[in-house]
């Protein structure tokens, strides 16, 4: 395994560009999906998926706040470096058991054309936005000293780790 360490403001890149290619991606499904209900009738069932997609959109909610409020407080005591490894950790974590009721409202919706499903989609969207990483949620998320949070604010500073596995 190779490491390569971050600065702050490369640590951020990474991880926002994560951030938005995780909703960039369903918002691009979202507008296929749009462009084929909107050409041609859709009709289906949607009984069933009535009930499953909002359980999943809340029960991925559910399961990703208290994840990730799990692996922030594991990370509490530990060095910026690791605190910030797990709070890219937390971040992923909860966008993705968020975003699969998403992608799975937008199926819905393309077999259905209920616009039910949509409003799943955007709930799912914006609790996604709402997660997205920042600084700041870095300082409310851990208790962080006085020259921890000056290394957060400096671009240049070392500050995180970047693991690559690599096979042979």
């Amino acid at each position: 395994m190779s490491e390569s360490q971050l600065t702050s403001k490369q640590y951020f890149r990474q991880l926002t560009i994560i951030h938005s290619a995780l909703i960039i991606g369903q918002l691009l499904f979202l507008a296929v999906s749009l462009k084929v209900v909107s050409d041609g009738e859709v009709e289906g069932n949607d009984d069933v998926f009535k009930l499953i997609a909002p359980s999943l959109l809340a029960g991925g909610a559910i399961i990703g706040f208290f994840l990730r409020r799990s692996i922030l407080a594991k990370a509490q005591k530990k060095e910026l470096r690791d605190k910030l490894g797990d709070f890219r950790t937390a971040t992923i974590v909860q966008c993705a058991l968020l975003e699969g009721p998403s992608l799975f409202s937008i199926v819905c919706f393309l077999l259905t054309g209920n616009l039910l499903f949509l409003a799943l989609v955007v709930i799912s969207l914006a609790l996604q936005f709402f997660a997205r990483p920042t600084r700041e949620k870095v300082m409310t998320d851990f208790v962080l000293s006085d020259g921890e949070i000056s290394l957060l604010y400096d671009p240049e500073a070392m500050v995180a780790v970047d693991q690559k596995k690599y096979r042979n």
